[in-house]
């Protein structure tokens, strides 16, 4: 699919379609995941505070920092079961930081 979308690993996530796909085959992800994963992956190498995370998932909805740190242990395992911090680790007391390089998969439609 052409513009827009990010790449990490064998990964591809499609913000306009909200899809991720391994390997070009698509792959099942919730609509808070994606959300959270879109979050952190828009922001390589920087730390997204839980509250910022919180709100990208639960807007306006009253819940506890146990569902964040579920919802992205949950996503940790659909990315790398077997090496669970290879995308996402955790800032103690901050947040969260994805770590794999994210290059822009259209990177001439970014400098024009």
């Amino acid at each position: 699919m052409p513009g827009g979308g990010l790449r990490f690993g064998p990964y591809r996530l499609d913000p306009g379609a909200k899809a991720l796909e391994r390997h070009a085959e698509p792959v099942v992800i919730t609509r808070r995941q994606f959300a959270l994963l879109l979050e952190l992956a828009t922001h390589p190498g920087d730390v997204v505070t839980k509250h910022r995370l919180m709100n990208v998932g639960w807007r306006d909805v009253a819940v506890t920092p146990n569902n964040l740190v579920q919802a992205v242990r949950q996503l940790r395992q659909l990315l790398d079961a077997a090496e669970p911090d290879r995308y996402i680790t955790t800032e103690s007391r901050l947040g969260y930081r994805f770590v794999a390089p994210v290059p822009s998969e259209d990177p001439i439609a970014s400098i024009s």
